[in-house]
């Protein structure tokens, strides 16, 4: 059942910070998951590990990509991530040399636990998966004032922990704004074009206008952040730190998880994901506009506790939040056509792609007409 294809470690001359230099990167659209026995799968990879014997085993709550069990082991308790068909073993290299690299300098991210050979993965029927010891702590509460400054103090450590690390000057690029460019503009208007015959005709006008706006928001905010390139930080980015990626005690924070989007980007960027994640609207209330003010002030005052963004970081944060929300954009598009490829879409399927499309508009509109209140809220008194 076990491939040969594991993902390798680094030879032992090369160190964690040259492995750290390049990120893999994800690309393309998921197809839909293929089924798979989990019992058999978990069976598999127990003789993979020096665990014991694998006790007990249950799904965790979150994770629309990957499938994730906490598995009670003879050596203690870990989490067992299936991943979704983008990662690739250079991924799970990157990721494996990221999540060391962190540990070794005491911050609350899991440990890989390596198989029997000493390999950081293993790969099962062609999909990655990876076990981490499972770190203490309960799940993160919105309503807790100390959740949120422990939630932006820890990402200030991590972007300054990681900016001490080198990056290949001549790589530089963004990732999130190759995904905005004009290629990903057409793949809008390709997904429009499948799901606009299932739509009700009283509808379609609204979607079209819809779809021409988010290109045209698109195109703007590639071509603002890329002439701010030279003046914002390029660093390793976590990529998802958000309110199921972190575990507390009180009001410390024990754990920081969900490395599986980590990649060289713009600090602005990373930033822009966390603090729309923790101080816009909660799951709730999804279609509500913009952030809370004096959340985002909070967050900001406590993240530079522990970092040093630059004056360009800050003044590109409302467009950084702007292009975060037009990145679900493409990347529903991406799955849109990939699965229709698989198997054609239906009313239904049309349906919601059409309202994250009316949400998404409406919050680009929100952030373009706020983006100057941002602005002076972020700038450093």
């Amino acid at each position: 059942m076990v491939d040969d294809t594991q993902a390798r470690t680094a030879p032992p001359d090369i160190s964690p910070s040259e492995m750290l230099r390049t990120s893999a990167l994800r690309s393309g659209g998921r197809a839909p998951k293929p089924p798979f026995d989990e019992v058999a799968l978990l069976r598999g990879l127990e003789k993979e590990y020096d665990l014991g014997d694998w006790l007990a085993w249950s799904p965790t709550r979150y994770g629309a990509s990957n499938d994730s069990w906490f598995v009670e082991t003879e050596d203690g308790d870990v989490v067992v991530r299936r991943s979704h068909d983008l990662k690739t073993a250079d991924g799970a290299r990157f990721e494996r040399a990221l999540i060391e690299y962190l540990v070794a300098r005491g911050y609350p991210a899991p440990a890989v636990v390596p198989t029997r050979s000493g390999q950081g993965s293993v790969t099962v029927e062609g999909v990655l998966h990876m076990v981490m010891r499972r770190l203490p702590g309960g799940p993160y509460d919105r309503e807790s004032p100390g959740h949120l400054r422990a939630a932006a103090r820890g990402l200030g450590r991590f972007h300054r922990l990681v900016g001490d690390l080198p990056t290949d000057q001549t790589a530089e690029e963004s990732s999130t704004l190759v995904t905005l460019s004009a290629p990903a503009q057409e793949r809008l208007r390709f997904a429009f074009a499948v799901v606009e015959p299932l739509l009700r005709p009283d509808r379609r006008y609204d979607v079209r206008a819809d779809v021409d706006a988010l290109v045209r928001d698109m195109a703007t905010v590639h071509d603002g952040l890329t002439e701010q390139l030279p003046e914002l930080t390029y660093l390793v980015t976590h990529g998802s730190y958000g309110p199921t990626s972190l575990l507390l005690r009180g009001d410390r924070l024990t754990g920081v998880v969900d490395y599986d989007r980590a990649a060289h980007d713009l600090l602005s960027l990373d930033l822009a994901y966390a603090t729309w994640v923790f101080c816009g609207p909660d799951g709730a209330r999804r279609r509500e506009l913009g952030v809370d003010p004096e959340r985002l002030s909070t967050f900001l005052r406590h993240y530079r506790t522990q970092a040093s963004p630059t004056a360009g970081d800050l003044r590109a944060l409302p467009a950084a939040m702007r292009a975060r929300r037009l990145v679900k954009v493409t990347k529903k598009s991406e799955n849109l056509l990939h699965k229709h490829a698989y198997e054609p879409r239906d009313a239904d399927q049309a349906d919601k792609f059409a309202r994250t499309l009316a949400v998404e508009a409406s919050q680009s509109r929100w952030l373009e007409e706020h983006a100057s209140d941002l602005r002076r809220l972020l700038t450093p008194s």
